[in-house]
């Protein structure tokens, strides 16, 4: 699942107040890497959306 790029600048904006980004990361369910690559590059990457691991059968 991509995060709206509206989250992803909340967060970063959020975690700048936080006194251990780790704890506050946690809340949110988001890793640190994930949190530092967002740092790094705000925009989610084209074509990095996982695809369903099973299919609807009717």
């Amino acid at each position: 699942m991509t995060y709206p790029v509206h989250f992803r600048k909340k967060i970063i904006e959020e975690a700048k107040k936080a006194e251990r980004i780790v704890d506050f990361l946690k809340i949110y369910g988001i890793s640190t890497s994930t949190f530092y690559e967002w740092k790094k590059e705000i925009q989610p990457k084209k074509g990095h959306q996982k695809k369903p691991k099973y299919k609807f059968v009717n």
